[in-house]
């Protein structure tokens, strides 16, 4: 049971008091306080002093409580203790009563004073509950001035986005008075262009005839060049292909080259391991047999002791039955002695001799008592005399143990002579080994060098097959840039010759020119057809190249598998490597627990003499023994920190034995050793009669199970034998398989290597014949075109200077537009682009993109806008329905107090020139036809009629003259609102230098002409303006246009 209650404060501060009711008797408060200024520390402070007192005040109810609790059980402890073992005494059922009663009384008394307790509990509760209360009321105070601010800052809000949806209507009145006064522009500039187009159609039905002819023969050159120009893309795709897919295998190829050396190291490694694992195994075996001679021999010495104390244990036991009997004796006479003392009468008085009898009988008792305490004192003296002796058996019989091992080793040295001979051959074998092993890897080294340096070859073979194939594309590419500016100034000339030469006297020139053209066209298409013919063969000879390519793949796919048939062999190889290194473990551990076997009897054995049991019970032990073998040997892991222990106790007795030297004792020693070899004796005689079956017994046992562990460890390791052989011959076999497989590789590489290298160049030698024939075919032309233009005499001159040079035409085209103005009235045409020429339809497309985004930018601007605002709606409609469900507000406040704030509507605002951004210049009207062309303009020429500059603003400006967007407009033309043009109707503009500096468009304002010209053929020659990247401030903000006068 919780209750929470939050206070909030103009977004000040938060503070959430959480009062939890749980089964300790005390309250707890919990006080989270949120302060999202830096204001935190009084606060912080004021919650920890109210959890401090709080804590305080628990402390000291439950100090009370637990005093009034002592208190009551300290009385019923008083009343129980006056009723202890004083009760038990009393007698009657009165005395119980009485303390039922008392008890009941304490019992009462405590429930009272608990109750008591509970009571003043109950108050400081309703206290607690109290403050509780007066807290919620103050918070809820507090949440509702916090609520009163909540609505005034709503109100505030609402009041200022009532402003900005005023500011936002005047703004779109503002917009749309621009927008009316763009249409009404744009309106004229329609009027005049569709009168420019009525102009611009007729004269394009006069030159149309004349240009059909000549566009076939381009286009059907063109399709033709583009189809080559394919097949030969296509070739080059191929080709590098080929050569990345040829570096590929390379490159996979040297990385199996590496797996194989690691392999062959790999298996060198197993080998020479195998080897190490063969000489343990025999020097294992060998050790194995030595120790088993030495345990036998340990075994006859161990059964000839355990006879001797066999012997002494019967000794002892008739020495032990003999006290016995005579203990008994004693304990029967004193028995009757005391049966005879008490058997006196009363009322008879003692006789003196009676009396004599008994102080005499009483006597020998005494003497008998004190006898009987010296007898058990010397039993006591030879029990420990026995356990002195035993453990000086235990030493005697370590040093036995230590001298027969150095035997074993004196007699082993000899082995291990043989076994270090042997040792020394297998380490030559090895040795030739390694070194037939570093040879063969120093040639696998080499070969991988040779690869390498061969590697290396073929890519600076490919180097400058590559740099040719670049330097062909760059060539194909200045063709047909020399193609396009060759047509275009056919067209031009033919143009010219038009112009000039109106009658038709002249076309019987022109068809011959024409009919001369379609030879040298034919004689390109011919051309053409070798070149395919030549595509071809390089493609038959491409499939050929593919075909031993995918022998070239087989053959790498073989050489795969066969690595990875080597590596599986090699794994293979390890896991018998593993077994074999098992087995060898189980045999030493097989030897551990012989040892530790060998440990175990001697512990029995020890227990048997320390154990007074009869030679029955031996038996069954001996018995017991064999059976239990195999618990034995799973105890063999003990063996080595109990060989430690004995090497420990064999210094120690070492050093004691250098001490008893040293001071003398030695007659003491042997005195004991005489004594020793005395008891030793009596024991292998007493033990004689009933240890025989035993030690057969185990002896037997022993040799069957070394005689099972012999040959398994013989079978072992002719099976490991086996194996070695199998898995030596399968390496050897795969490894003479991997060399074939190499020599193969190699084989086909060199081939492939030569083979690439003689199609590239054959490739190379093809282009560059193409790429010639294509030159001398171009320069032909040329020479042609030129040697018809060089018959007028009117041109001689202006022939001769552009044979020498293309620059010099400037000069000509200055002379006859001088003498076309002198000899033609002064009227002018713009030179501006046909309304459907694909300049001009370039140019719409690109304002209605540059609209478009603009229009998508606003658009995107106004739903972010409208995204944030409806979040932070939301947002607020959470923290609103998170209060009324604390229930800090009610659900009417929130139904009337919260009105819903709708944004305005996004409505893009715009420019004014940007409404009439897609809009072509206008040329003039006043362009009358005349008979007598001019002569186009060259770029140098236009380039004295100062061009206004493309700038970064939209409409910004205009030409203050005669300067349109795309070309040159005459001064009587209308405002001609354009993409970088002047929108001096709209905007108030119409000599501003800022417009010509700044505006967007792409054209100059270009000095008019006063000759009349074909404008069909004008706007083959018309001049462009490179550069003008796109529009750099689509994605900005529109500001609002100032109040300028129209």
């Amino acid at each position: 049971m919780s209750r929470s209650c939050t206070l909030t404060t103009s977004g000040r501060w938060k503070a959430t008091v959480v009062v939890s009711k749980t089964k300790c008797p005390c309250l707890k408060y919990k006080f989270r306080i949120t302060v999202p200024n830096s204001r935190t520390s009084a606060k912080t402070f004021v919650a920890s002093r109210f959890r401090k007192t709080l804590s305080k005040k628990h402390l000291e109810q439950r100090v009370e409580d637990l005093t009034k609790f002592s208190e009551s059980n300290k009385e019923k402890l008083a009343v129980y203790e006056r009723h202890g073992p004083a009760a038990s005494s009393g007698s009657g059922e009165e005395v119980s009563r009485e303390q039922q009663l008392e008890a009941e009384l304490a019992e009462t008394s405590a429930k009272l004073k608990m109750a008591e307790r509970a009571l003043e509990k109950a108050k400081d509760r309703v206290l607690q509950y109290e403050g509780m209360s007066q807290a919620a009321e103050e918070a809820l105070s507090q949440v509702q001035a916090t609520l009163d601010e909540y609505k005034i800052s709503t109100e505030s809000t609402i009041t200022q986005r009532d402003a900005t949806i005023k500011s936002l209507e005047e703004k779109l009145v503002a917009a749309q008075t621009d927008l009316g006064r763009a249409t009404e522009a744009m309106k004229e500039a329609q009027k005049t262009l569709d009168t420019e187009k009525s102009n611009w159609f007729k004269d394009k039905a006069e030159l149309e005839g004349t240009i059909v002819d000549l566009s076939i023969s381009g286009k059907s050159s063109e399709s033709d060049k583009s189809a080559r120009e394919a097949e030969v893309q296509q070739l080059r795709d191929r080709t590098k292909a080929a050569e990345e897919r040829y570096q590929s295998e390379v490159m996979a190829h040297a990385e199996a080259i590496k797996a194989n050396t690691t392999i062959r190291e790999e298996l060198t490694e197993l080998r020479s391991k195998s080897q190490e694992n063969i000489v343990a195994a025999d020097t294992a075996s060998r050790k194995l047999l030595d120790s088993e001679k030495s345990w036998a021999l340990q075994k006859e010495n161990l059964e000839k002791e355990i006879a001797e104390h066999d012997r002494r244990f019967k000794d002892l036991q008739a020495q032990n039955k003999t006290l016995f009997q005579q203990f008994d004796d004693l304990a029967k006479s004193t028995e009757r002695v005391r049966q005879g003392a008490t058997e006196i009468p009363e009322g008879e008085e003692a006789s003196p001799e009676m009396a004599a009898v008994h102080n005499y009988l009483r006597g020998q008792n005494q003497y008998l008592e004190v006898q009987l305490d010296a007898k058990n004192a010397e039993t006591a003296r030879l029990k420990t005399r026995c356990d002195h002796l035993t453990h000086e058996v235990d030493e005697v019989r370590t040093m036995l143990a230590q001298e027969r091992e150095k035997a074993v080793e004196n007699s082993q040295s000899a082995s291990e002579h043989k076994e270090l001979v042997d040792r020394i051959n297998q380490m030559n074998i090895l040795r030739e080994s390694n070194s037939t092993l570093r040879s063969d890897s120093e040639r696998h080294a080499k070969r991988v060098k040779q690869l390498e340096v061969q590697l290396k070859e073929a890519t600076a073979a490919l180097d400058p097959v590559k740099e040719q194939a670049r330097v062909a594309e760059a060539e194909v590419d200045a063709t047909k840039k020399l193609l396009a500016k060759v047509e275009e100034q056919s067209k031009i000339w033919h143009d010219r010759l038009l112009a000039k030469n109106n009658g038709a006297a002249d076309i019987p020139a022109l068809q011959e020119e024409i009919t001369k053209l379609k030879e040298t066209n034919v004689a390109l298409e011919a051309k053409v057809t070798e070149v395919e013919k030549d595509l071809e063969a390089v493609r038959g000879e491409n499939s050929k190249l593919k075909e031993r390519f995918a022998k070239f793949l087989d053959a790498h796919k073989r050489y795969k598998e066969t690595s990875e048939r080597l590596q599986k062999v090699v794994d293979g190889y390890a896991e018998e490597k593993a077994a074999f290194e098992a087995a060898k473990a189980a045999v030493v551990a097989e030897k551990e627990a012989l040892e530790a076997k060998v440990v175990a009897l001697d512990e029995e054995i020890e227990k048997l003499k320390t154990t007074p049991t009869i030679s029955t019970e031996q038996h069954t032990k001996a018995t017991d023994l064999v059976r239990h073998n195999i618990d034995l040997m799973d105890k063999a892991k003990q063996s080595t920190a109990e060989i430690e222990e004995l090497r420990k106790e064999k210094e120690a007795w070492e050093q004691e034995k250098a001490q008893l030297g040293a001071t003398g004792d030695s007659g003491d020693i042997e005195k004991e050793r005489e004594q020793w070899q005395k008891e030793k004796a009596a024991l292998i005689e007493a033990a004689a009669a009933g240890g025989d079956e035993a030690s057969k017994i185990l002896l037997e046992a022993e040799r069957e199970a070394h005689q099972n562990e012999k040959d398994a460890l013989q079978k072992q390791k002719d099976a490991l034998e086996k194996e070695k052989d199998a898995a030596v011959t399968k390496i050897n076999e795969l490894q003479a398989k991997f060399d074939e497989l190499t020599e193969e590789h190699n084989a086909n590489s060199k081939a492939l290597g030569v083979f690439t290298a003689t199609k590239n160049k054959e490739l190379a030698a093809l282009r560059e014949k193409a790429v010639k024939d294509q030159e001398a075919a171009i320069q032909v032309a040329l020479t042609k075109l030129r040697a018809e233009l060089g018959n007028s005499d009117a041109l001689a001159a202006a022939n001769k200077k552009h044979a020498e040079e293309l620059s010099t035409l400037t000069a000509q085209h200055k002379q006859d537009v001088e003498a076309a103005k002198a000899a033609a009235p002064s009227t002018s045409t713009s030179s501006q682009p046909a309304p459907n020429s694909p300049e001009y339809e370039k140019a719409l497309e690109e304002a209605r993109a540059a609209g478009k985004k603009e229009l998508e930018m606003k658009v995107r601007l106004q739903e972010n806008r409208a995204s944030r605002l409806t979040k932070q709606v939301q947002v607020m409609e959470k923290k609103i329905m998170r209060w009324v469900a604390d229930g800090v507000l009610s659900q009417e406040v929130v139904d009337t107090k919260i009105p819903e704030i709708e944004d305005a509507p996004s409505q893009p605002l715009q420019p004014a020139a940007s409404t009439i951004s897609a809009s072509p210049a206008t040329p003039s009207t006043s362009a009358a036809p005349s008979t007598l062309p001019t002569k186009p303009l060259p770029d140098a020429a236009l380039g004295t009629a100062a061009p206004a500059t493309r700038g970064r603003g939209r409409g910004r400006g205009g030409a203050a003259t005669s300067a349109s967007a795309r070309g040159a407009a005459p001064p009587n033309a209308s405002a001609s609102a354009t993409r970088g043009g002047a929108a001096a109707a709209i905007r108030g503009a119409a000599a501003a230098g800022r417009g010509a500096q700044r505006g967007r468009g792409r054209g100059g304002a270009a000095a008019p002409t006063t000759g009349l010209s074909i404008q069909g053929a004008a706007a083959q020659k018309r001049p462009r303006e490179e550069g003008g990247g796109p529009d750099d401030q689509q994605a900005k903000k529109p500001r609002p246009t100032p109040g300028a006068g129209s």
